[in-house]
């Protein structure tokens, strides 16, 4: 009987796609858990397929123990899986999942390390992806000195591993290390070892070195990251293969030009970016629902609310104009009714957001939705 499984995953989450295994041990597992597997992994493949990441992230991770079952005599697949599943995993900052993600993530590092060796492109990545659930875990995270510890723990071990390594592998561990540091120091020391790594193995010229750059840049103050991210910029001018690229740095130099008030050097980004990914053909439909603020302030609690130890939110709609801004917002929702009514709409007027561009203009949304909670501090 064959498995539709993995033999050996690659970097790119699109490799895993075509990836097959043949297993001949399956004597001793039940056929329904092998159909019921094979029917998992294919929609977990089909999600991939469609960018649908989150929804393969968890369908990842509710079939695991599945894969136990089916790859228990197994271990190279099992480590496989594993990997999958903290590969998916660690694409979603804000799933809620990372908790549960984190035991099958220390166990694909320890079985890709068992296999294949400690400083091995497997073990290194599976390590990478740990570190970042392990961040993600630690948002919200009711024992957050028990994860903390983790990380720590973790952190160190990746430090001695990725000393003298200097591989592509040894590079994303790095900014997996920038993502988890503690201090800004320390973050940037991360970020520009793994730029310098990626110049190393793949060029100075190349998409993940400059990748890696623009990450180390987003330590610097404002004014400081708008002058690297504008030279990055520069030096990329004839490289029309990094179209996405600049895109990105584009749309960063809008959000810090807006941050600073320089509303039109802020739109001449914005422009730029949204015709370099149209180009490209990844121009996004305009949804209100997806569309998030770049500055978000703090509502003033109610005195008497607060006095009372009162809590609840409010739901807010409004049109986000040609601007950025926030236009007559009006509440749909709220819980208690009138009690935090007007600190959110105060708040939600200070909202900025990136304007939307259509036909390389500035184009107004309607129908845009804010959830601000009001929560007693402990």
């Amino acid at each position: 009987m064959r498995l539709s499984g993995m033999k050996r995953f690659r970097h790119s989450l699109i490799a895993l796609l075509a990836m097959t295994v043949s297993c001949s041990c399956l004597a001793s597992i039940d056929d329904e858990d092998i159909a019921k597997f094979n029917k998992d992994y294919a929609e977990i493949q089909e999600l991939i397929s469609s960018g649908q990441l989150r929804e393969a992230a968890d369908g990842a991770l509710a079939a695991a123990p599945l894969a136990e079952v089916v790859f228990n005599t197994d271990p190279e697949n099992l480590a496989n899986y594993y990997y999958l599943v903290a590969q998916l995993q660690a694409t979603q900052p804000w799933s809620g999942m990372a908790r549960e993600a984190v035991p099958i993530a220390e166990r694909a590092v320890e079985m890709m390390s068992s296999l294949h060796g400690d400083v091995s492109g497997e073990a290194l990545r599976a390590r990478s992806y740990m570190l970042r659930i392990l961040t993600f875990a630690m948002r919200g995270a009711e024992n957050r000195e028990s994860i903390a510890s983790t990380l720590r723990v973790q952190t160190n071990k990746a430090l001695k591993l990725v000393k003298d390594v200097e591989t592509a592998a040894a590079a994303d561990l790095y900014l997996a290390l920038s993502g988890s540091a503690q201090t800004i120091s320390k973050a940037k020391k991360y970020s520009d070892s793994a730029s310098e790594i990626f110049a190393s193995v793949h060029g100075a010229k190349s998409k993940e070195a400059i990748q890696a750059k623009v990450a180390s840049a987003r330590f610097l103050k404002r004014e400081k990251q708008i002058r690297e991210l504008t030279s990055i910029l520069d030096s990329l001018d004839q490289e029309k293969n990094l179209l996405l690229l600049k895109a990105g740095i584009h749309q960063k130099l809008a959000v810090l030009h807006v941050l600073g008030g320089e509303e039109e050097t802020s739109m001449r980004h914005n422009i730029a970016a949204s015709e370099a990914f149209e180009l490209l053909g990844q121009a996004k439909a305009i949804v209100a629902s997806e569309y998030l603020p770049i500055v978000k302030a703090n509502p003033k609690y109610p005195r008497k609310a607060q006095t009372r130890g009162i809590e609840g939110y409010v739901i807010l709609e409004y049109q986000v104009d040609e601007s950025g801004r926030a236009i007559d917002p009006k509440v749909i929702e709220a819980k208690p009714r009138g009690t935090f009514d007007k600190a959110a709409i105060e708040a939600a007027k200070l909202y900025r957001y990136l304007p939307k561009i259509k036909d390389g203009q500035p184009v107004a949304v309607g129908g845009v939705k804010t959830r601000i909670t009001f929560e007693m501090a402990d």
